[in-house]
């Protein structure tokens, strides 16, 4: 984060190499505390796009990175057409 807006000073990606979808983000703050993770905890194909339908986004305490501050899980049931 060059210009050091934002909640986030540095970010890691795990890229899955066959689909290029996105796994896992960890979001870092400037002291390089851990304070949100994100992780893809099932997809589906829909046609010939793989889409995310099950994930989970975790706000961690910047002052312990043991402690989940929240936790919310977000799943797609359907795909209209």
């Amino acid at each position: 984060n060059p210009d050091g807006r934002g909640a986030y000073s540095t970010v890691d990606v795990w890229i899955d190499k066959q689909t290029g979808g996105m796994l896992k983000m960890n979001g870092w703050n400037r002291q390089g505390r851990l304070i949100r993770r994100f992780e893809v905890l099932h997809g589906k194909k829909f046609k010939d796009v793989w889409m995310i339908d099950e994930m989970r986004i975790e706000s961690v305490s910047p002052k312990n990175d043991n402690v989940i501050e929240s936790s919310t899980r977000m799943q797609i049931k359907s795909i209209v057409e």
